[in-house]
């Protein structure tokens, strides 16, 4: 699955799966792939010797050079079964929240312009409201 979702590179690409057939195992095989993931620390894991002995480290560094290397986003709607609106949207705006304090190693370094980071920064202290600026 790794391998066919970098040949066709697209921007997005939808994963269907009947229920019960692993959906959530495939979407964390793929986040143990692609994120550039970190310790409590701050120090960037290493997640090879998940991979060790399957056919994706065999395919080539234009493969396994993505391993690693970027922030993934991985939300489950799971939390938005709620008895109502409300409680549903703000399951799922805790959930984007908590994925956003997962990546804050991204406002290291020069990758963001001083108005993303000043975005992320509001989003992280829950002050962004409706109309982020972007």
């Amino acid at each position: 699955m790794t391998k066919e979702l970098l040949d066709k590179g697209g921007a997005v690409n939808l994963i269907t799966r009947p229920r019960r057939f692993g959906k959530t195992l495939a979407l964390s095989m793929l986040r143990a792939f692609f994120e550039k993931d970190t310790d409590l620390q701050g120090n960037v894991t290493d997640n090879r010797h998940f991979f060790t002995g399957k056919k994706i480290m065999e395919a080539g560094e234009n493969y396994t050079g993505h391993m690693g290397q970027y922030p993934v986003i991985s939300l489950s709607l799971k939390s938005a079964k709620q008895p109502n609106f409300e409680m549903a949207y703000g399951q799922l705006v805790e959930e984007i929240l908590r994925e956003f304090e997962r990546h804050e190693y991204v406002l290291i370094g020069d990758k963001l312009s001083e108005r993303a980071i000043e975005t992320y920064r509001k989003i992280i202290a829950g002050k962004a409201g409706g109309n982020l600026g972007i």
